[in-house]
């Protein structure tokens, strides 16, 4: 409506928005749901337990493996697996940064 949230914060906040300048929340840790493919491994070979990585070749993605198979770093522990992947692809994973 051509209205700027910076002057609205009651609005920007029913829109899940951030205003240019404001902090944003970073998750550290939770529990969520994953769809997407570990990278090292794959997801099929999760099980309940199973430590994630944070991928250091694919920065923003995780992996099941503490050793990158292409350049042998070592990853991040971010997370165990609390369960293997479901019908529909997902993964129930514990974030503990």
């Amino acid at each position: 409506n051509g209205e700027k949230l910076l002057y609205h914060p009651r609005k920007a906040a029913e829109m899940q928005a951030v205003v240019s300048g404001q902090a944003i929340p970073v998750l550290t840790k939770g529990i969520v749901l994953y769809s997407g493919n570990l990278t090292s491994g794959g997801a099929n070979t999760v099980t309940a337990g199973a430590k994630v990585y944070a991928d250091a070749l694919r920065q923003g993605d995780l992996s099941s493996s503490s050793t990158e198979s292409t350049g042998g770093a070592t990853q991040v522990q971010v997370g165990k697996a609390l369960g293997s992947v479901d019908a529909d692809g997902f993964i129930l994973l514990k974030i503990d940064l």
